[in-house]
């Protein structure tokens, strides 16, 4: 069995996936960005990288590119990690026999009229959506050509990886040592409800603040913050590639969304470092969040609910403390990166016979 891994670039997860696979065996190359951190750590493990740019999600120069890598390795899987890897990878393993995988980490956004979603996950050559919560497979069972090819396996991660030592503190960031910190990992988009968040603030004690770490590409949270009246206790830092190290800041992490999410990283990273999670009822968010054990789930769009839930912790010290210790717990029993390796190679096999 050979596989090509296709990415535009990988996230460490991700990247530890295909180490591991690698490691147990699973004869693999991998064409990946140039830019990407972890082309020469798979060149020092050994294994097989070829870097590629995509221009587009039909780049005739890339599907050439991956045509050749097919024929002359005989690869029987192909398994993309990006949109713009399936669709290009679709188009190249045309009559070869090549089994495809895509990687779908959203919900929404595939509808039977529109030309791009025939291309990669409505593509009648995909065999196997593999869907990174529950919520994403329901959603993609929606679409006949889909029944059958769907399949769940959750992100897998390590507590292990996160180092408590190289945590941003407090006073690093501003903010004073005293205060309790709501922080929130994302790319900062509407969907995302970052403006319920800060509104959130309105109904909290002055000693609350909220750090938000992640590009903001939102005009109404920005014209918000210009004018908020808790504007003092919000502190914004932008894009980090070494996000967790911030997350990790706050007392309390909380992703607000109101549409469209999959399995938030930044969700699992705080967890995975002992920070309770405060979550919306949307996507996956529930599939990681033990209501009442490891944080709390609740109805999107409410600011008042969220800072309702923020006070049973100032409240309740020993509350925090439990919920802390059990978010960690969930992450290393429930999202282990083994799992994760396990269920991918179960699944290349399952092609292979297929």
């Amino acid at each position: 069995m050979k596989v090509l891994c296709v990415v535009s670039d990988n996230d460490l997860p991700e990247s530890r996936l295909i180490l591991s696979l690698f490691g147990q065996g699973v004869d693999l190359r991998v064409v990946i960005d140039p830019s990407s951190r972890y082309v020469e750590e798979y060149r020092s493990a050994g294994i097989s990288v070829d870097t590629l740019k995509f221009k587009s999600r039909v780049d005739f120069k890339a599907v050439s590119f991956i045509r050749d890598i097919m024929r002359s390795d005989k690869i029987d899987i192909v398994h993309c990690f990006s949109k713009v890897a399936l669709s290009n990878s679709l188009i190249a393993g045309t009559g070869l026999g090549v089994k495809s995988i895509g990687y779908r980490g959203i919900v929404g956004n595939l509808s039977l009229f529109d030309p791009g979603s025939w291309i990669t996950f409505l593509h009648p050559s995909l065999n196997k959506a593999v869907c990174v919560c529950h919520a994403i497979e329901v959603y993609l069972t929606k679409f006949r050509v889909l029944r059958g090819k769907t399949k769940t396996i959750h992100k897998g991660h390590k507590v292990t990886w996160y180092d408590p030592t190289k945590v941003v503190s407090k006073s690093e960031l501003g903010i004073p040592e005293d205060s309790f910190l709501l922080s929130c990992v994302c790319n900062i988009r509407p969907r995302k409800g970052i403006s319920d968040l800060v509104r959130a603030l309105e109904f909290l004690p002055d000693h609350v603040h909220l750090l938000l770490v992640g590009s903001i590409k939102d005009k109404a949270l920005e014209r918000l913050l210009d004018n908020h009246s808790c504007s003092s206790r919000i502190h914004c830092v932008g894009f980090k590639v070494d996000a967790w190290r911030y997350g990790a800041a706050g007392d309390v992490f909380v992703m607000p969304s109101t549409k469209r999410e999959g399995l938030p990283k930044g969700v699992i990273e705080a967890m995975a470092q002992g920070l309770p999670a405060i979550v919306t009822r949307i996507g996956g968010m529930p599939e990681i969040v033990e209501n009442g054990r490891s944080g709390f789930v609740i109805a999107p769009g409410k600011p008042e609910i969220i800072a309702e839930n923020v006070k049973k912790y100032l409240d309740d010290e020993q509350l925090l403390l439990a919920h802390s210790n059990q978010a960690r717990s969930r992450i290393e029993k429930n999202f282990n990166i083994s799992e994760t390796v396990a269920a991918y190679g179960e699944l290349y096999e399952e092609l292979m016979v297929a």
